[in-house]
Order: structure tokens, then sequence, then C-alpha cells
């Protein structure tokens, strides 16, 4: 026969038929005439390459299909036309849409997934010809989604190429929804997951994952999760109900990217990182090589950063290239987010793999406002620990003494246990002052200068220090007006 196997053959187009080939094509409500015949006539037999089951099809009587095939008609009959076709009785129902035909077919337990002679399976047909409730008959009796022609093609390769998305997309959620199950042979090529996270559909997500139907971390043929679909795709609500759900979103691809890296090339990152910081806060994300007080440091985000050092995250955690939040935030440029690290003991002299530390970031990036900041907080600390200072006497006339000297919270400078020893400031500066140099010009203390800082106090006096280096002399200089300020602030 020729490959236009859908036409009906019969008395009307001059074909010889016998009795039983007309029983079928010219049916008898009862059948009964049909069941007469076979008892005497083979229910197999054949003309001109099809089965009378075949006929039947094609005749879209469903109620002879049902009688010869409880009388043995071979189901999977393959018909084979002169120019290379090969089918069976199911794929003729599919492509002409016979939804009742294939209803009987189905079950009798045909084939779902016989294929053509170009690999096409009925539900490939049904999409090429649009027929949706026959497509919907398939899919709810378990054909494999996961199916590819000779070409490759799957089934929703297909849909695409036929401009038939939009049926197939719809009927697929409607049977998700409805409680019933997919069937999917390979879910790397079909996963009604990542089917959904394309579609940005976060319905049928809850529902699949509420059945545990689905493996929420899955990965497709590229190593694409549902969420990197969902965050590359720009369908942020879906990524939100993945995440919450507790998808993994620190698995790479085969290329190496990780959900947010994928989420940052096409332009979702701001998008992708809000769901983060909401699921971070409610305390549902998961990723084991996602770290968490980094990626706030990075968005610079305080709320974030306090909750997180508030459930036991350590302030001078390290990530992958040895640097801790505080030079994230330095690096990123965000003062608050500075200041807060440091108040939660953050450690400024940690170096990362490059041998950076958090102030030497702040200077390499030109950012005088978070300089500032980290200068202040060390120069704190430097002059609340104290350290041993040589201090001149008699306004560098005397010998110089080694003293632990250290400034009080109140503002006092202290030196030692009595009151001359523990006197007010009113501010410091770097340098001697005039008379100093005067008095010391001829006892060779020039070379040194540079580590002088002077202190002026509420009694009138000026007392110089020594420091170890001109660096601990600024910090000095800058840690005690800093205390004076912020007192006489508070007074």
């Amino acid at each position: 026969m020729s490959s236009e196997e859908v036409l009906r053959v019969g008395a009307g187009m001059a074909e010889p038929f016998d009795a039983v080939w007309c029983a079928i094509e010219y049916w008898e409500s009862t059948g009964s005439i049909l069941c007469m015949i076979l008892e005497h006539v083979n229910v197999n037999s054949e003309l001109h390459g099809r089965s009378l089951l075949c006929h039947a099809i094609l005749c879209n009587n469903d109620e002879a299909a049902e009688i010869l095939l409880r009388r043995g008609a071979n189901i999977e009959f393959c018909v084979r036309t002169t120019d290379g076709a090969e089918f069976l009785p199911i794929h003729l129902a599919s492509k002409r849409g016979l939804l009742h035909v294939l209803k009987v077919l189905i079950t009798h337990k045909c084939n779902l997934d016989a294929q053509t002679e170009k690999g096409e399976t009925p539900l490939m047909l049904c999409i090429i010809h649009d027929h949706q409730e026959c497509f919907l008959e398939l899919i709810n009796s378990g054909a494999d989604l996961a199916a590819r022609d000779k070409d490759g093609n799957t089934v929703m390769e297909i849909a695409k190429q036929t401009g038939k998305t939009a049926f197939v997309y719809q009927t697929v959620c409607n049977v998700i929804l409805s409680g019933r199950k997919l069937y999917s042979s390979d879910l790397q090529t079909f996963s009604p997951l990542h089917y959904a996270a394309h579609h940005g559909n976060a319905e049928v997500i809850r529902e699949l994952l509420k059945r545990k139907e689905a493996d929420i971390d899955q990965q497709d043929k590229t190593g694409l999760t549902a969420a990197m679909i969902a965050a590359q795709g720009g369908q942020i609500e879906a990524f939100k109900v993945l995440v919450f759900l507790g998808a993994n979103i620190s698995v790479k691809n085969m290329e190496g990217g990780d959900t947010m890296k994928l989420a940052e090339q096409a332009g979702y990152k701001d998008q992708c990182e809000e769901v983060l910081c909401n699921a971070i806060m409610a305390g549902v994300l998961k990723g084991a090589d996602f770290q968490e007080i980094h990626f706030a440091a990075r968005k610079g985000n305080c709320e974030l950063l306090d909750h997180l050092l508030e459930h036991g995250h350590s302030v001078n955690s390290l990530d992958k290239y040895g640097s801790t939040p505080l030079m994230i935030t330095v690096r990123e440029g965000y003062p608050d987010a500075c200041k807060l690290l440091l108040t939660r003991g953050a450690d400024c002299h940690i170096s990362n793999t490059a041998g950076e530390t958090a102030l030497s970031l702040a200077q390499k990036v030109a950012s005088k406002m978070v300089e500032g900041i980290i200068l202040d907080h060390i120069a704190r600390k430097v002059v609340l620990t104290g350290a041993q200072l040589l201090k001149h006497t008699k306004q560098g006339k005397g010998a110089p003494h080694l003293k632990s000297v250290k400034l009080l919270s109140s503002g006092v400078i202290s030196w030692g246990g009595s009151k001359k020893r523990n006197l007010l400031c009113i501010e410091a500066c770097i340098g001697a002052s005039q008379e100093f140099l005067n008095n010391r010009k001829n006892q060779d203390a020039g070379k040194n200068e540079l580590n002088l800082f002077r202190v002026a106090t509420k009694n009138g006096k000026e007392i110089h220090f020594d420091a170890a280096a001109n660096f601990s002399a600024e910090l000095w200089t800058r840690g005690i007006n800093l205390l004076v300020k912020e007192t006489l602030g508070s007074s």
C-alpha cells in the first residue's frame, strides 16, 4: 500500500471487500454480524497490507476494534508501505485523533511508546497533528515524555518545532495538578520539575515536591538543576519556591557554574540574591559550598550579617581566597557593614591568599571612608590596650623613660598609679613641639622625630611620647583624638 495509510477503503472506492471488511465499515449497532462472521474468518486477516484492526481504526469504529481485540487481533500489527513507512494501530489512532479507538487500544495494553520508521511515538504524532485529547489520554496512561525520534528530537522539542508548546504545556501542568504522575524513562531528557521551572510554574513545582515525586537537585544532561533553570530564566517566583523548599544552590553544572553564577550571567543576579537573603533569614537556605556570611558581606546587608552572627557564624571565617567578611565589605565599599563587623570582633590583621589585609584593601580601592573606619578601629584598640612607650620629661630636657601607657575610655592618659600620671587629654598631635625640638637639638634626637607624638592635657601640660614606629605614633594620635571627641560629645 502507499504512504497515504489513513484513507478509508471500501465499496465506494471500488475495492473488492468481502463480508468481514464490510461488517466493520458498515457497522451494525450490536456487532452481532461481525461476531458471527469472525466465527469463520481469521481475526488477523489482511488486505493490501492492512489488518482488520487497522481497518476498524480507519473507519473510526471503536466497537469493532474492541470485538477484534477480544478475539485475539494482533494489537502490534505492523503496516509497511511501498515507500518504507512502518506504523502500528496506535499510530493510526494517534495520527487521526481517534480518541475512543485510542482508549480501546490502551485498555488492551498496546505499546504506548511504539515508534514509526522515523522514530515517532504516538505522543509525537498527537502533537504534530494537534490532537490534544489524545495527547492527554496518552500521558495519563503513562506514555514516555522522554522519548526521542530517530533524529534525536524529544517530545518537547517537537512541540516547539511545530508551534504546539502552549497546549502541551497546559496539558502537562493540568495532569500534574490533578494528582497524576507523569512517566519519563530518562529524567535527564525530560524532568517534570525542570519543565515546570523552565516555564516558571511555582504551583506545579510545589505539587511535585509535595508528592515527593522529584529530586529537587536532580541534574539534566548538561548538569542543570531546576533552581539553575529558574534562575537563569528569570523565573524568580519559581526560584523562590525551589530555594525555600530546599534546593542546593551550590550544585555545579557541567561547566562548573553554580546557580548564582548562571543568574549573574543571565542578568538576574539582584532578583535571585534578594531571594537568597530572605531564605537565609528564614533559615532554609541549603548549599554546602555557599558561605552565607560572605554573601551577606558582599551585599552589604547589615540586617543579614547581624542575623548570621547571632546564629553562630564566625565573623572571621575565610572563603576560598582566604578573605574574611570584613575584607569583602571593604572591597565592595560598605562602611556600615564594616562598622558592624568590627564591633562584632572582626580581625583587621588577617591576610588573604594575596597577602592583603582589610586596611590594605581599603587603601587599594581608594575608599577613604572605609579606610578611616578601619584606622579608627585599630587606633582605638591600640590606645585602650596600651603599649610600652618612651615618655619624655621636662619638655625634652630630661632623659626619656620606658612606661606602660594606655588611654582610659574616659579620655585619661595613664602611665602610672599616681594622680600626676593620670591626666585628662584635650588633643594629641604627631611630632614634637618647637620647644621640645629646641631643648633636644643638642641631644641627637632628630632622627626619631617621626616617632614622636605629643598630648595636650586639660591642666595645660604637654607630654611627649616616643612610639616604636611612625605608624604607631599615627595610631596613638588618632586613637586619643577619637576617644577625646567621643568623651566630649557624650558629656
